[in-house]
């Protein structure tokens, strides 16, 4: 693999500002490389985006927590995000990956160090991405969650996430789903989108308005503009903004947090749906 980007990330303010207490539900943080180093066996490689530049982010955005979510690039190390965690306790919050087995100690010592849960992944392959955690151990893990009061956090498409509607319905905690459930913009709202909508509304699925990474149409995104108002009109009391920053493996000019804001802001106009999405549901999941 290539050495990772180097180029900071530009960040504008909104053009709103965003309420007081706000959150961003998703983000990563990469590097220092020599410090934090990369699995060498990736699939991409993620840019140089650090705790200061994540926090510096934040601020200049007008949010006041942050949740950080594992990346499989850093494989099963989560030093990244702790260390980020410890230099914003009780306003930054992660949720990391580690391999199956790992002992009830060390989930423990992830918690104190301020994890939330896990990431889970199904991308359809018979074997995860190195680093992952495959969605299928789930219910292993279950127990453990419950004694830690964890949340579960799911990175899968729709259809993946449709295969495991059984499990999902079951799970007594709450349950995330990053990037919308990544839709795919050609089916629309027929079909599986729709048994999604319905899930979401049968078990506890908390989803992350996260429009660009599942996009086929970069700068305005407006091909997922009809899931994100699906979404909120099934289930506005679980809706969370998740701003996908440092914008991992995708190469558009528009990327910026500030203007993704502002296209929420231009795709919801209802102030009291604003302040769910922004405010009190992401406070009410985690905890803030």
């Amino acid at each position: 693999m290539t050495m990772p980007m180097s180029k900071k990330r530009p960040v504008t303010r909104p053009k709103k500002p965003l309420p007081a207490g706000s959150v961003d539900s998703h983000a990563h943080v990469f590097g220092p490389f020599d410090r934090y180093p990369l699995t060498p066996v990736r699939n991409y490689d993620p840019p140089l985006a650090p705790a200061e530049h994540y926090l510096e982010m934040l601020d200049t955005v007008g949010f006041s927590a942050g949740v950080l979510v594992h990346a499989a690039a850093k494989g099963f190390d989560n030093r990244s995000m702790t260390d980020a965690i410890a230099l914003r306790p009780g306003k930054v919050i992660g949720f990391g990956a580690v391999a199956v087995g790992t002992p009830m100690e060390e989930l423990e010592r992830l918690k104190i160090a301020g994890m939330r849960g896990l990431r889970f992944t199904d991308n359809g392959r018979p074997v995860p991405p190195v680093g992952a955690i495959s969605l299928d151990t789930l219910g292993g893990f279950l127990p453990a969650f419950r004694r830690l009061d964890w949340i579960v956090n799911i990175w899968a498409n729709v259809p993946r996430i449709l295969a495991h509607a059984g499990t999902l319905r079951d799970v007594d905690l709450p349950v995330v789903i990053d990037h919308m459930g990544f839709p795919d913009p050609a089916e629309g709202l027929t079909g599986t989108f729709r048994d999604f909508l319905a899930l979401a509304r049968d078990a506890n699925l908390w989803v992350k308005l996260t429009p660009i990474r599942a996009s086929k149409k970069p700068h305005d995104y407006s091909d997922m503009r009809p899931f994100h108002d699906a979404l909120l009109e099934a289930i506005p009391d679980r809706c969370l903004y998740g701003g996908d920053w440092p914008y991992i493996a995708i190469e558009d000019p528009m990327q910026d947090a500030g203007h993704l804001v502002d296209l929420f802001d231009a795709w919801t106009p209802d102030e009291a749906l604003r302040r769910k999405v922004f405010v009190d549901n992401p406070r009410r999941l985690y905890g803030f």
